[in-house]
């Protein structure tokens, strides 16, 4: 700009942003593919208009009256807007011109004087350039279209600006404010990021603090879980022991061994509690670590036990779960467990899961239901609280154990499957986990 803001045009430029914003949702209607020699100055006239639009009154504010055209130094714009007001006078209308009306006519005067290449034109070009970096619209459009949730818009706003900052010098600087733009957008959404993950991993440690402290609660209460033995205190646990060496060597820890493994109490309630976000939302928990870190039993002999106590995950009490490793042919190892769950076919559940991967909820979901019913009623009365836990240990034999193109449809169909399981297709849901050995590149 040739000159500072005047006083007083703070106000215009916020509204005058609010017309860049208007554009933007009208889905910036002149960009897109196979842009002609009339479409910059179309796209030019457009976003003027648009930005004068919420400065315009009913009844029309003369030009000469806006701050923000005093501001530029020079009178091409302000006639701009003058003629555009004279011609809807001229054409007799009784009422008063819609805002609507007055974009269009500001519109179609400025794509006019643009058209003629002449000085007058380039003059108005610099003034709109002037206005446009005043209200920092590059900026603003670019927000704008990351807001909406239509990616078209997205696109078709950055074509724009594109195009605006290629076709026209003086309106580079559009490009250059939107990057600005982008970027500072990005550092916001970090910063906004990094707070919600912290506030995440904040509410994970308490909310494992609390899955701790009811397990302490109903040890001392003597309340015996439901679908295993009191979760008493540790000593208790120790003098109960009957079985010789509780040390496992490099054996893992599997659930009868529950009562002595100490140490992870609090990283099992974090999975236990990452487990139960599950239930509502759906979607896998992935375990990965070191060969050797425990992985296998942290699951079985830390996390099975408090679902089968029912104490930290409401209901888990009464879910079913099965353990599988994926060997060579992981659709028969899955279809197994699943009609193991009721006593159905395997080979007639495995027919299912290879043609149709992406329906396996549909199999699990009846095995589930079945398998509750045929279990005298422990399942609460309503069907959705059936629940299935499946652990897959060593699920690295996905890729080790069947390499190459004649393993790919094998691995496919299988991720497909654990996929679809875990997706909450159906009220009733089941809950997947998957143990990794290491985590595939």
């Amino acid at each position: 700009m040739r000159g500072p803001v005047p006083a007083g045009a703070t106000d215009e430029i916020q509204r005058m942003q609010d017309g860049v914003r208007d554009w933007v949702r009208q889905g910036a209607r002149y960009a897109g593919d196979g842009l002609d020699a009339a479409r910059p100055a179309m796209l030019l006239s457009q976003l003027c208009a648009s930005a004068f639009g919420p400065i315009l009154m009913a009844g029309g504010v003369p030009a000469a009256d806006i701050r923000m055209l005093s501001s530029v130094g020079g009178g091409a714009l302000t006639q701009a807007v003058a003629d555009a007001h004279a011609r809807l006078r001229q054409r007799g209308q009784a009422r008063t011109p819609s805002r609507d009306d007055l974009e269009k006519g500001i519109a179609q005067q400025v794509q006019q004087t643009l058209a003629a290449g002449d000085q007058r034109a380039n003059a108005l070009r610099s003034e709109i350039a002037s206005v446009l970096k005043a209200i920092d619209a590059g900026g603003i459009g670019l927000r704008a279209a990351m807001e909406e949730a239509n990616e078209r818009v997205r696109t078709d706003v950055i074509a724009a600006i594109n195009v605006l900052s290629s076709d026209f010098s003086e309106m580079e600087f559009l490009i250059k404010d939107a990057a600005k733009a982008a970027e500072e957008l990005q550092q916001r959404l970090d910063v906004e990021g990094a707070n919600v993950w912290a506030i995440i991993e904040r509410n994970e440690r308490q909310s494992a603090d609390v899955r701790l402290v009811r397990e302490e609660l109903a040890a001392r209460a003597g309340v015996v879980g439901v679908g295993g033995p009191s979760a008493a205190g540790r000593g208790d646990r120790v003098a109960r022991w009957v079985r010789g060496c509780p040390y496992r060597g490099l054996l893992p820890f599997g659930e009868t061994d529950a009562e002595v493994f100490y140490g992870r109490e609090r990283l099992a309630a974090e999975l236990a509690a990452r487990l139960a976000t599950r239930v509502s939302r759906g979607g896998l928990v992935v375990v990965t670590g070191a060969s050797g870190a425990g992985k296998s039993s942290l699951l079985r002999a830390g996390l099975l036990p408090i679902l089968s106590r029912g104490q930290q995950v409401p209901g888990s009490g009464h879910w079913p779960h099965t353990v599988m490793t994926p060997t060579k042919d992981p659709l028969t190892e899955l279809a197994t467990c699943v009609a193991a769950l009721d006593g159905t076919d395997t080979v007639a559940v495995r027919d299912q899961l290879v043609q149709h991967p992406d329906q396996a909820h549909l199999a699990i979901w009846s095995a589930v239901l079945a398998a509750a019913r045929h279990d005298g009623g422990q399942l609460a009365s309503d069907d959705s609280a059936a629940r299935l836990v499946l652990i897959v240990d060593q699920f690295e034999q996905v890729f080790t154990l069947n390499p190459g193109p004649e393993g790919d449809a094998a691995r496919r169909a299988f991720v497909i499957a654990l996929c679809a399981a875990a997706a909450l297709p159906l009220t009733g849901s089941l809950v997947s986990l998957v143990r990794l050995k290491h985590a595939p590149a």
